[in-house]
């Protein structure tokens, strides 16, 4: 039998509604940490420091390279068959952009 890709337990929009907001302001608040990092030169996580180096490299900057990184990365989980989570399609879907 072959497992679903996306499956999800509905509870309601009010449910809905106050989640998205939730999530978005936890995501706010995720790129505003990463900014002040990048502005402060106090060093980054792991996928920062990739998406710094690749705009060493190429000609992009800081927010198009987490787009492409978050590309390949959900590129690869749909391949291998993993299923995505609301926190990586929301952090993704809506990118950050430190230029």
């Amino acid at each position: 039998m072959k497992k679903a890709f996306f499956q999800v337990h509905w509870l309601g929009w009010r449910r809905f509604a106050r989640d998205f907001i939730v999530i978005q302001v936890g995501f706010l608040l995720f790129g505003l940490a990463v900014d002040v990092l990048v502005q402060a030169s106090l060093g980054l996580d792991s996928w920062d420091v990739l998406q710094m180096a690749l705009t060493y490299h190429l000609p992009i900057t800081l927010g198009e390279s987490s787009i492409g990184v978050a590309f390949l990365i959900i590129l690869v989980d749909v391949v291998l068959g993993e299923p995505l989570g609301w926190g990586y399609r929301g952090k993704y879907g809506v990118h950050r952009r430190l230029d």
